[in-house]
C-alpha cells in the first residue's frame, strides 16, 4: 500500500510539473505573438503595408509597391551684404514600382512635383542569371540615371548630406537611356560592370537637337564581413553636343543659397567627355568616401579642362551604419534601431572651373570653390530622417564675390 501512495504521488507531481512547463511555454509564445504584432502598432506602419504586395498575385506573381518622398528644408545664409533665411519644400514625388515572374520582369514610375525635371525614373526591366557563368545580368529601358558615379547613382534620399558634393556641378540627371548591368560574385568580392546608352530626356523630348552619348562604369567590392567592405570603380561618358552652348554653375551644397557664384559658359561645344575615379570603405559604424571627376571640353574655338572632388566621412554613434549594396552598385536606406540612430559626417569638396585652354586660344575663368560641410542627423525610423548641415562656401575668383560664406540649413525628410 505504501508503495502504490508514493507511485501516486511522483505521478500526480510529474503531470502538474508538465502541465506548468506546457504553461510557461504557451505564456512565453503568447509573448513573443504580441511583441511582433506590437511592432506594428505604430500609427504609419499599418497604413504602409497596404500600399504593398510583397506576397505576390497570381498567376504572374506580381507584387507592387507604392511610394513618396518628402522633404522640407529651412535655412539661414550669411554673405558679406546680406543676411536671410528661406524655405522650401526640396522633393515632393510620389511613385510606384513591382515586378512579375519571380520579380524576373520589374518596372517603376516615378513623377516630381519639385525642380525643373519632372520625369524620373520611368523604366521597364528584366533581370536573370547565367548559371554556367554564374553571371547576373539586368537590362533597363526607360527614363533612368546614367551609370557614371557612386554619388550620382544613389538616390537622394539614402545620402548622408542634404545636397551632393560640388562633382554635381558636371551632373546630367536622368535620360531616355538603355543600360545593361553585369555583375559576378567572386568568393566574398563581387565585380561590376554597367554600360548605356542614352540621348534627351523625357523632359527635353522636344529639343530637336538630340545629344546622344553612351557611358561605362565599373566596380570591384571587397566585402570582408557583412559590415566591413572596401568599393573602388570608375566611370567614363562621352556625349555629343552638336554645337550647342553648354554651362555649368554651382550656388554651394544647399538649395537655400540665392546667389550661384560659379558659372563658365562655352559656345559652340562639339563633344563633353568626363572620367571619375570612386572609392568607398565601410567598416561596422564608420565609413570613408571619395571621388575625383575630370571634365574634357570640345568647343570649335579651343578645349578645355575642369575638375571637381570631395572626401567625406561619417560615424554612426548609435543605432545603425551605412548600407551599401556591391549588387545594385549604390546606397541603400539606413534601418535604425528601436530607439532611433545618430550619425556625425563631414566632407570636404573642391570645384575648379578656370582653364587656359588646351590651344591657348582662349582662356574661361568660371572661378573655383571650396566647400566644407558637418552634418548631423537623427534616423527616427527607417522611413523619416532630420537632418541639419553647416556648411562654410570659399569662392575665389569668381566675378560677384571672393570670400567666405556660411550656411545652416535643416530638413525633416520622409520616404516611403
Amino acid at each position: 500500500m505504501r508503495y502504490l501512495l508514493s507511485i501516486l504521488l511522483v505521478f500526480s507531481y510529474s503531470a502538474s510539473a508538465s502541465d506548468l512547463s506546457t504553461k510557461e511555454v504557451f505564456k512565453k509564445k503568447q509573448k513573443v505573438k504580441y511583441r511582433k504584432k506590437q511592432a506594428d502598432t505604430l500609427f504609419y506602419t499599418r497604413s504602409l503595408k497596404r500600399l504593398q504586395n510583397s506576397q505576390g498575385i497570381r498567376p504572374y506573381d506580381f507584387k507592387y509597391k507604392f511610394g513618396a518622398q518628402a522633404s522640407y528644408d529651412i535655412g539661414y545664409v550669411s554673405e558679406a551684404n546680406q543676411k536671410y533665411t528661406d524655405s522650401l519644400w526640396r522633393h515632393i514625388r510620389i511613385y510606384t514600382k513591382g515586378s512579375f515572374l519571380g520579380e524576373t520582369l520589374f518596372y517603376e514610375l516615378e513623377y516630381s512635383f519639385t525642380g525643373d525635371k519632372h520625369y524620373k525614373d520611368i523604366f521597364l526591366g528584366y533581370q536573370n542569371k547565367i548559371k554556367p557563368l554564374a553571371l547576373n545580368y539586368r537590362i533597363k529601358f526607360g527614363n533612368i540615371k546614367i551609370p557614371f558615379s557612386l554619388e550620382d547613382y544613389s538616390s537622394s534620399k539614402n545620402l548622408t548630406f542634404m545636397e551632393r558634393s560640388l562633382n554635381s556641378t558636371f551632373s546630367i540627371s536622368r535620360k531616355l537611356a538603355g543600360e545593361l548591368l553585369l555583375s559576378e560574385k567572386i568568393q566574398h568580392n563581387r565585380i561590376n560592370l554597367l554600360v548605356s546608352v542614352f540621348s534627351n530626356s523625357i523632359d527635353d523630348i522636344q529639343n530637336r537637337v538630340n545629344q546622344s552619348g553612351a557611358s561605362l562604369r565599373a566596380t570591384y567590392s571587397f566585402k570582408v564581413s557583412k559590415y566591413h567592405l572596401l568599393s573602388i570603380g570608375g566611370g567614363y561618358l562621352k556625349r555629343d553636343i552638336q554645337g550647342k552652348n553648354i554651362q555649368f554653375k554651382q550656388r554651394a551644397e544647399s538649395k537655400i543659397i540665392h546667389n550661384k557664384y560659379l558659372s563658365v559658359k562655352i559656345k559652340n561645344v562639339e563633344t563633353l567627355k568626363k572620367t571619375n575615379l570612386e572609392a568607398l570603405y565601410i567598416y561596422k559604424n564608420y565609413s570613408l568616401q571619395a571621388e575625383y571627376e575630370t571634365v574634357d571640353v570640345q568647343a570649335h574655338i579651343d578645349n578645355y579642362s575642369f575638375n571637381a572632388y570631395y572626401l567625406q566621412a561619417s560615424y554612426f554613434i548609435f543605432g545603425a551604419n551605412r548600407r551599401y549594396s556591391t549588387k545594385e552598385v549604390k546606397f541603400k536606406k539606413i534601418r535604425p534601431l528601436k530607439g532611433g540612430a545618430l550619425e556625425l559626417a563631414a566632407r570636404y569638396s573642391y570645384i575648379n572651373l578656370n582653364d587656359e585652354g588646351q590651344k591657348q586660344v582662349h582662356s574661361e575663368h568660371g572661378g573655383e570653390q571650396t566647400d566644407y560641410n558637418f552634418a548631423l542627423n537623427y534616423y527616427f525610423s527607417k522611413e523619416i530622417r532630420g537632418m541639419v548641415n553647416y556648411i562654410i562656401v570659399e569662392p575665389k575668383g569668381t566675378d560677384d564675390y571672393d570670400g567666405r560664406l556660411q550656411i545652416i540649413q535643416a530638413r525633416i525628410l520622409l520616404a516611403f
